[in-house]
């Protein structure tokens, strides 16, 4: 779809970006020519969401709303991904632009539900869960608890704070502008976890782009 309000969108110092494609084009360049630590806040947490671009306000507004059935500070929570980039920064979803299919992302610092979901998954026995489910479970287990994050959009069921999240999930996807959208959860252990995360994804999307 095309962007609206692009004029809110600025990479850089007074950068205007003026199209879709042009916001794909800003970001892979200031990926090959940027420190991906210096990179990582832009990216992150250091403007308002592509989402949220017609409406900024609303993006203050909304975390509130979010986090009171989530039960975190909305200080601890971020939109990410290509929802607040404008394309994705997944090393494997090939730069896929924000469109009107596109999943919000959101990510939760939270040491609490990190912990909890990570004492379900070490007493999980696969037995007791779906071959995806299963799936999910090795993939954390082998990768994703290294860098201090829980995927919950195929676990989400088998957690213990599920029905409040998936509540939750329910109502964002039900209020604008995110409203007719999949809502997912990310909990990062804390925000170091966050940071770290997303780094390592912007080093491998660098070697890429510099090979």
């Amino acid at each position: 779809m095309a962007s609206q309000a692009l004029d809110s969108f600025y990479l850089g110092d007074g950068e205007l970006i003026i199209s879709d494609e042009a916001i794909r084009d800003a970001v892979k360049e200031a990926i090959r020519t940027s420190d991906p630590e210096a990179l990582v806040g832009r990216l992150v947490v250091d403007r308002i969401p592509h989402v949220f671009a017609d409406d900024p306000v609303a993006y203050r507004d909304w975390r509130e709303t979010l986090s009171r059935p989530l039960g975190v500070d909305p200080c601890n929570l971020f939109v990410v991904g290509s929802s607040f980039v404008g394309c994705s920064i997944n090393p494997y979803k090939d730069w896929k632009l924000f469109d009107d299919q596109s999943d919000v992302d959101v990510a939760v610092i939270s040491s609490r539900h990190f912990d909890l979901a990570w004492r379900m998954m070490r007493l999980t026995k696969r037995a007791d869960v779906s071959g995806r489910e299963w799936k999910a479970i090795e993939e954390h287990r082998t990768r994703l608890i290294y860098w201090g994050c829980v995927a919950t959009d195929q676990i989400l069921g088998r957690l213990p704070f599920a029905q409040d999240w998936l509540s939750a999930a329910s109502q964002a996807s039900a209020t604008p502008p995110t409203e007719g959208r999949e809502v997912n959860f990310r909990v990062y252990r804390d925000a170091t976890s966050l940071r770290d995360y997303t780094i390592n994804g912007l080093r491998q999307l660098k070697a890429e782009l510099l090979t």
